[in-house]
């Protein structure tokens, strides 16, 4: 018989305090292991997009400034010329969590596929008929 009990039980801060701060880039701490390749090509996009839009999506760090997710974001910030970028801190997992949080993210956004129809939505709709 296979059991449906969960091996652990269930995390008690399933919704995490979340505060948005203010971290100087000289501060952050790349991830230990380098599990998505960052190309040039893309840095630049996401700093095109920051210079176009303001940085709009904090960078996920954990215990000791360890980016979790939003390296390119910092590297693009970077190049820019900024000193510090906003972040949020996830301080409730252990180190190993942080890690898999990590992978769990890079694998996701991978996973994601396109509705074609409403991106070709978007495109039509937007105001002077290009994409932002």
């Amino acid at each position: 018989m296979i059991s449906t009990r969960p091996s652990k039980p269930p995390r008690n801060d399933i919704r995490p305090d979340m505060q948005l701060i203010e971290l100087k880039i000289a501060d952050l701490r790349a991830p230990a292991h380098e599990t998505r390749k960052l190309k040039e090509g893309h840095i630049r996009e996401v700093a095109n997009g920051i210079q176009a839009l303001g940085f709009s999506v904090p960078v996920l760090v954990g215990k000791n400034n360890e980016i979790i997710d939003g390296l390119s974001a910092v590297k693009a910030a970077e190049s820019l010329g900024l000193t510090s970028v906003p972040c949020v801190r996830i301080d409730h997992l252990s180190e190993p969590e942080q890690r898999v949080l990590h992978l769990a993210i890079n694998r996701m956004t991978a996973n994601g596929e396109w509705n074609l129809d409403a991106l070709k939505l978007e495109f039509e709709e937007h105001p002077d008929g290009s994409p932002a």
